[in-house]
């Protein structure tokens, strides 16, 4: 979370940056003179007097009595005006405020009414008052007569979103008023202010909504900065080393470089040990060989086996030993590992058989292990044992959540296969739909092998639902043979058919839930979804899990997936820089692109070194505490914390089909 008093004490100073000069510090009462008007014409000159706090107080005095004396001179208005000015340089808002306030009743024929409502705005943004200041601000954006103060309005209106502590629109004003800005000067202290809002650490969810407004640019390298500061913040060391290392060469020399210069120096000062030993427990050889090479790989890359020699930085030890598959063999191979006093923990397996022998052994050995399987009950076996394994529950849980909150859809339906998998995925969604408050309509199972689903649908949707949709083509039909001139039947005549009555427009037949889950392969969803559209059920949102995320199922159902949602582990064409990165990196060294295994993998070793890199004894209990205190990591596969079972909790990416392309959404 962002510390709000050092964003309000550096807005503060901002307000020195722009041309009207607002900003003072509060200072000592001077003793004030006798009233006198000498010096007034002085005083009444933006650029003067000079930036003494005393000679600007001298000022605020002089003008007050001017006022009380002469409240109808020709240059009241002038003289007002100024004056509210000078409250805001000396850092009297509230004067300020009520000052800008009364203005167009005391003044109604001056002619700075803008530019009085613009400091209006800025009275109630240093009175920490963010919501009425932006009501005043967002007014005075859309007048034609306010233009000539553009920049200041907008980047008022950036600041208050800093104080409701909302990214996505700080940054979509901060943009505008860096259009707006001519001199060069002036973008750069812009530039540093955001990369200064960006340093101080941003929840997840703020910062994964701000790449998606700006995937490229300035700004999106400030949201990279942002990721980078919030993985300090939160202890993870490795992840923010990696990408300021990346971020130095990219930014040599400007307005990044000191951030980043600061950034690397505080984390050097930490005096950490740099090598951390990790055991890696893969098959690489039998059956499933082939998926335990693509996770080494991804772990190669992450232990920096292709760097260059002059590259600086921590790294890690990578100690590789091939399970075979074999839940005994991985044993074994275990035990060698843990034998090893500099192991501070081990990655892997994937198969779950072979991680439950090997999660028991883990936690009899008192080394902690972070397994890579589906199974979740894997965790359970005991403290020392992790999993980051992408499963259903995950899916369901990020999927009911977003339909819900950012859709506001309450009425769910699954149609699933009739095994452990369905069953387990329709439980998971029951559970989760209850406990936020929404209604499961209808569950319809179907049988493995099934490719004609007209029975299930029907079921799915009840006889309500049938019977209109039978009555509109009962009376489409009754159109056709009107137009057509064929005789209409008694059923067609009552319903006003050949009588000459205007047809009311038809409004759409509602089913009786707002969105369809189907936990299955694409290639079932891809038979599915037109015997919806047969039964007119159009107006839903089709939900699916990872087993969607293919551009096969674009191909093969076309239309009708459209605008589908479905939740994954990883998307190689997510816009975060880090994704970007890695999957760049991965191809390029592997010819091939990565996917959702090779992501966990990665971001388990990492999360492993970052674990390690935050104790102090670099023990492995230590190391098992930090990695049950984990809160959501900024990873490849998403943001990822661990339950009090050592099981995975993630938000996932939330993908959908948008016009012929899947694409990320959240």
């Amino acid at each position: 979370m962002m510390n709000r008093k050092a964003i309000f004490l550096s807005a503060l100073c901002l307000v020195a940056l722009a041309s009207s000069h607002l900003v003072g510090c509060q200072g000592a009462k001077v003793v004030r003179p006798p009233p006198s008007f000498e010096g007034l014409q002085a005083c009444l000159e933006p650029a003067a007097p000079s930036e003494d706090l005393q000679e600007k107080q001298r000022c605020v005095y002089l003008l007050e009595q001017f006022l009380k004396a002469k409240p109808d001179h020709p240059r009241a208005d002038e003289t007002s005006f100024r004056l509210g000015q000078l409250y805001l340089e000396t850092g009297d808002f509230s004067a300020a405020y009520h000052l800008f306030r009364s203005f167009p009743e005391e003044h109604p024929k001056a002619r700075r009414q803008a530019e009085a409502r613009l400091y209006l705005g800025v009275a109630l943004y240093f009175l920490d008052n963010p919501a009425d200041s932006l009501d005043v601000l967002h007014a005075l954006a859309d007048d034609p007569k306010a233009a000539p103060w553009a920049e200041e309005i907008y980047r008022y209106i950036a600041e208050n979103y800093v104080k409701l502590e909302n990214l996505p629109s700080a940054l979509t004003w901060y943009a505008r008023c860096l259009e707006s800005t001519a001199e060069e000067a002036d973008q750069e202290r812009l530039q540093d202010r955001v990369l200064e809002v960006m340093s101080v650490g941003w929840e997840p969810e703020a910062l994964q909504a701000a790449t998606e407004l700006f995937p490229e640019g300035f700004f999106s390298e400030a949201i990279h900065l942002g990721v980078v500061a919030t993985c300090v913040q939160r202890g993870q060391l490795r992840l923010a080393e990696d990408h300021l290392m990346r971020m130095s060469v990219q930014h040599p020399e400007d307005v990044f470089t000191p951030r980043i210069h600061a950034l690397l120096d505080r984390m050097a000062a930490e005096g950490q040990p740099r090598i951390c030993t990790v055991g890696c427990l893969l098959p690489l050889t039998g059956k499933y060989g082939r998926f335990g090479e693509s996770v080494l790989h991804a772990m190669l890359l992450g232990a920096r086996a292709f760097r260059s020699p002059e590259e600086k930085g921590s790294s890690i030890r990578l100690l590789v030993r091939d399970t075979q598959g074999d839940p005994e063999v991985a044993v074994e191979r275990m035990r060698e590992l843990a034998e090893d006093p500099n192991v501070a923990g081990i990655v892997g397996p994937l198969r779950a058989s072979v991680a439950l022998a090997c999660a028991e052994e883990a936690q009899k050995l008192g080394i902690p292990i972070i397994t890579l399987t589906q199974r979740e009950e894997v965790a359970r076996v005991g403290d020392y044992v992790f999993q980051n394994g992408l499963t259903i529950r995950q899916q369901v849980d990020t999927l009911v959540e977003f339909v819900m909150e950012e859709m506001a859809f309450s009425s769910f339906a699954v149609l699933y296969p009739k095994d452990a998998y369905g069953t387990l995925s329709r439980d998971l969604l029951e559970k989760k739909v209850l406990d936020m408050g929404g209604e499961l309509v209808s569950a319809v199972p179907y049988e493995d092998g099934e490719t004609d689903f007209q029975d299930e649908i029907r079921l799915l949707v009840g006889q309500k639902f049938l019977r209109e949709v039978a009555r509109r083509e009962e009376e489409r039909e009754q159109k056709r043979l009107l137009e057509e001139g064929g005789e209409v039947t008694p059923e067609g005549v009552e319903a006003g058919f050949g009588l000459g009555e205007e047809e009311p427009e038809e409004e759409p037949i509602l089913p009786p839930f707002q969105v369809l889950f189907i936990p299955d392969h694409f290639r079932k969803v891809a038979l599915i979804a037109p015997t919806l559209a047969l039964y007119d059920v159009n107006m839903i949102t089709l939900m699916g899990t990872n087993a969607w995320n293919s551009n096969e199922l674009v191909e093969l159902a076309g239309e009708y997936v459209r605008d589908a949602i479905f939740a994954d582990g990883f998307f190689a064409e997510s816009s975060m820089p880090y994704v970007r990165e890695f999957v760049e990196d991965y191809t390029r060294a592997f010819q091939t692109e990565p996917r959702v295994l090779e992501a966990q993998g990665y971001d388990s070793l990492l999360m492993l070194e970052d674990a390690f890199l935050q104790t102090q004894g670099k023990t492995r209990e230590e190391v098992r505490e930090a990695l049950a205190n984990m809160e959501g990591y900024a990873g490849l596969s998403g943001y990822t914390s661990f339950n009090e079972d050592g099981s995975a909790k993630k938000r996932l990416y939330i993908l959908s089909i948008i016009g012929n392309h899947i694409q990320q959404i959240y």
